[in-house]
């Protein structure tokens, strides 16, 4: 499947083609590639050789990395956070909230995932309506190469999208 069109962002040893380009391959366990050279399973130590600490860009926290950005999407440009949880990757997330968040740059984020996966193997809406304002939850979720990748795309107060990464590792992966 082709990945959108979008421009390169140079990050520390490492160049990523925008749109949540994440490398994924190889089996559902320990050893799956996440995103770029990341893999469930690495230490925390193997992580931050990979993304040195480095002011404004890679920020080294005591249970994650955050790379700011390393992709763009339309007009978004999220950071990703990997998780290190336990010392070492479980997971690797990428997103905005904010309330000032263009509605198009969810609308982008949510194109680039299906030109990426295609369509959602599964996908459900939930609309809600706290305190009388309209609230719309879309979680979409593909199952690619023994990773789960899971958008979230909030529409209403809260408007924003996140997508995570992780091994399937045997979990349901209905929602």
């Amino acid at each position: 499947m082709a990945a959108p069109a979008l421009r390169n962002v140079q990050v520390p040893g490492l160049i990523v083609a925008g749109a949540v380009l994440l490398a994924i391959a190889s089996p559902a366990t320990a050893g799956a590639v996440l995103w770029g050279k990341v893999e469930v399973g690495m230490t925390a130590d193997q992580v931050r050789a990979l993304y040195p600490a480095q002011e404004g860009t890679v920020k080294h926290g005591r249970d994650d990395v955050t790379i700011k950005g390393a992709v763009q999407i339309g007009r978004c440009h999220p950071s990703v956070h990997i998780n290190l949880t336990g010392g070492v990757v479980r997971e690797i997330t990428t997103g905005m909230h904010d309330r000032g968040i263009l509605p198009a740059c969810v609308e982008d984020a949510y194109r680039a995932m299906i030109e990426r996966y295609g369509k959602p193997d599964i996908e459900n809406v939930e609309k809600t309506a706290p305190f009388g304002i309209d609230h719309n939850k879309t979680i979409s979720r593909w199952i690619k190469d023994g990773v789960v990748i899971e958008m979230i795309k909030d529409e209403g107060a809260n408007e924003g999208w996140s997508v995570s990464y992780r091994a399937v590792n045997g979990e349901k992966t209905g929602l």
